[in-house]
């Protein structure tokens, strides 16, 4: 089996900027397509269905799924659609860094135990908090940064006094339980700045760097290319280590994928997108899914 993988959107960029907004550019959403073969024959199948499509509108050289999206391409692009998209060969994992906030403070507030004895729960008070106004995660963000006990116990009254939307405002809402528990202590842990969030200057990469991919294993927190592999490990009964990954050449985070998928046996391989037509494919499917969802 080969798995060939593209992204759209930008990964990081979830701290707030100078405009005191937490993404930039309607940035909410990161998604990665994957493109999954089953072997040479499936490969080579596929790639004549998305060749024929290319000669059929004369695309010679690479065409970016953007570039679908325009209206001098509706023809082309639903000829696609119709005709390459199938539900057999591709995957999304649509990733949302607000969704990705509400875990790291339903992580602080529950802990790690609480998620593992109560996944169900905690994922329900995660999704909910999601929902939650962008406030709530602008505090947070300004918070963290300071990344001491005096702001931690900050966050804590914000969070007890903030005006919920999805969930209880009262003593019904775990996470007001939790939080008062938190302040009757003599000493609060430091606010966690993201667990395994990749931290390069002025943002934080969130989204597709593989610190957590040991999560395929452990069942903590995981990255895009991580969920994605996981879900396709658990629905297909596939080991990851006989299968070959191939992404889009991603110069600045290669090593970082390479040194962590090494660690589960699983060899990432990355190709230039105008050298390898189901890369091309990946991103036409990415661009498109996420120009849709917005």
């Amino acid at each position: 089996m080969k798995l060939f993988f593209d992204e759209a959107g930008h990964t990081g960029s979830v701290m707030p900027n100078k405009n005191h907004e937490l993404y930039n550019d309607n940035q909410r959403h990161f998604v990665l397509a994957g493109v999954f073969v089953q072997d040479e024959k499936d490969e080579q199948e596929l790639i004549f269905r998305y060749s024929k499509f290319r000669a059929e509108f004369g695309f010679d050289k690479e065409k970016k799924g953007s570039d679908l999206m325009t209206k001098d391409n509706n023809d082309a692009l639903s000829y696609f659609i119709e005709n390459v998209l199938d539900s057999k060969h591709f995957w999304i994992c649509n990733y949302d860094k607000i969704f990705y906030l509400s875990t790291l403070i339903c992580m602080y507030i529950f802990g790690p135990d609480f998620r593992n004895k109560e996944p169900l729960v905690w994922y329900q008070y995660a999704s909910a908090l999601a929902g939650e106004k962008p406030e709530l995660f602008l505090k947070y963000c300004e918070l963290v940064k300071n990344n001491s006990e005096e702001e931690s116990r900050k966050f804590l009254k914000y969070l007890i006094n903030f005006p919920f939307v999805k969930l209880d405002r009262d003593d019904r809402n775990l996470l007001i339980i939790f939080s008062k528990l938190m302040l009757s202590e003599k000493e609060i842990e430091r606010i966690p700045l993201g667990f395994d969030a990749y931290i390069d200057g002025k943002y934080s990469n969130i989204v597709n760097i593989t610190a957590a991919i040991y999560a395929l294993n452990e069942g903590n927190n995981i990255t895009a290319l991580g969920e994605l592999l996981l879900c396709l490990k658990h629905i297909y009964n596939i080991d990851l280590d006989k299968c070959e990954v191939i992404h889009d050449h991603i110069k600045e985070y290669e090593n970082d994928y390479i040194d962590s998928f090494s660690a589960q046996n699983i060899e990432i391989h990355f190709r230039d997108s105008k050298e390898d037509l189901l890369i091309q494919l990946a991103d036409n499917v990415a661009s498109i899914y996420r120009k849709s969802f917005e």
